[in-house]
């Protein structure tokens, strides 16, 4: 009797993980797929009220791993900087697509400083992730009226940054982002 109530709870608990595997319809979460880079120019930064702070760039470029791209003509930034040092921000940008049409890109994310990221992004050191930087993402959202890059209008996309550098007088800084889509697992 003790064997066939054994074998009842296996299949039991067989049937039970089988159906939680096909009920979400996944066996793990999410992949990114690199699409690209964002480079461009941070022109000017400074704070407005409080904590809260804007920056200008612009003069840059959009690339895409299967080839095409744009000129990113101007971001202006809307953020603040958290109680803790993290900096909340959002971003809007221009882009002119190869094909002549328009680029919309809208993204908000987070920057989380290092002991003295701010005493080095005064400095004008090139910080990121892991120099200066623990954590430096965001999520972007694009809109076109491009049949040739219509996909980006339906695509998830996280930004990872890779170099920020402030600008020194008429001398612009640096941003610098690799772009990946969310990819679902199979």
């Amino acid at each position: 009797m003790n064997l066939s109530k054994l074998l009842i709870s296996l299949y039991l608990g067989l049937l039970v993980n089988i159906g939680i595997t096909f009920a979400d319809g996944h066996s793990r979460g999410p992949t990114l797929q690199h699409i690209g880079e964002i480079k461009f120019d941070l022109i000017a930064t400074s704070m407005t009220e409080g904590t809260r702070i804007t920056g200008t760039f612009g003069n840059g470029t959009i690339s895409f791993a299967d080839g095409g791209g744009g000129v990113l003509e101007m971001c202006v930034e809307d953020g603040y900087v958290k109680a803790n040092g993290t900096i909340d921000f959002t971003l809007w940008c221009h882009v002119t697509l190869d094909d002549g049409k328009t680029l919309m890109i809208k993204y908000a994310g987070i920057i989380v400083g290092e002991g003295n990221m701010y005493d080095r992004l005064s400095a004008l050191d090139v910080l990121g992730p892991g120099n200066g930087m623990d954590v430096w993402w965001n999520e972007m959202k694009m809109l076109t009226g491009s049949e040739k890059y219509a996909w980006l209008n339906d695509t998830m996309i996280v930004g990872e940054g890779v170099a920020l550098q402030m600008p020194d007088g008429n001398q612009p800084g640096i941003v610098h982002y690799k772009m990946y889509k969310l990819v679902h697992s199979n």
